[in-house]
């Protein structure tokens, strides 16, 4: 259901996609709306949708590829009422998310997919992601387990800015870490309860 924001009168429904439960839905994004979804039943939806304007059907990026897997499958669990800090974030008409080998556990590369017709924009590779952020209309950081930074071109995929390669903390970052960037400040939140700090930043 889409509302006005400024009304809050609805402006139209779509029928989700599904056959069975719903085992996992998320709002990834409001412009352009981007649903995650997957259902219960493994033979049904596990993708991220995007939907155009109009009455088209969404763009699907499938949670898994032949050579990759979105690392969004493990969001709602049960165990953890609260929104989690996902390791993907939509950038225009782009998202931008984490990806591991197929089968595996940890995220070795980070993929763009376009949300206009589902292709995958670019791949790189990264010694695991703890932590992923927009921080410019055409920029994404990564920060590693490990606290090193890393920018990418959100069109290319090539390595930018002169944050590139700094180290943030020289903690070991658990899952679930939250990246901020505010007022030229680096701001990590721990999302699991551990010695470090709960938050810090650096400038």
């Amino acid at each position: 259901m889409t509302l006005d924001d400024a009304t809050g009168r609805r402006r139209g429904s779509r029928a989700l996609p599904v056959e069975s439960p719903v085992d996992t839905a998320m709002v990834l994004s409001a412009e352009p709306f981007t649903l995650l979804l997957a259902e219960r039943d493994e033979r049904g939806v596990a993708a991220v949708l995007a939907y155009p304007d109009g009455d088209a059907d969404p763009v699907s990026v499938p949670l898994s590829t032949e050579d990759e897997d979105l690392m969004l499958r493990e969001v709602g669990g049960d165990d953890f009422r609260a929104r989690p800090a996902l390791p993907a974030t939509v950038i225009g008409n782009t998202l931008v998310v984490a990806t591991q080998k197929p089968g595996g556990y940890d995220a070795d590369h980070v993929s763009a997919y376009s949300l206009g017709d589902g292709r995958r924009l670019w791949r790189a590779g990264v010694d695991g992601v703890a932590a992923l952020v927009s921080t410019a209309p055409d920029r994404v950081a990564v920060l590693g387990p490990n606290g090193r930074l890393r920018t990418f071109a959100t069109a290319d995929g090539d390595r930018i800015g002169e944050d590139d390669g700094v180290m943030v903390t020289t903690n070991r970052l658990a899952g679930r870490t939250q990246l901020l960037r505010a007022d030229g400040t680096w701001i990590v939140v721990n999302g699991d309860g551990t010695k470090e700090p709960p938050l810090y930043g650096l400038r």
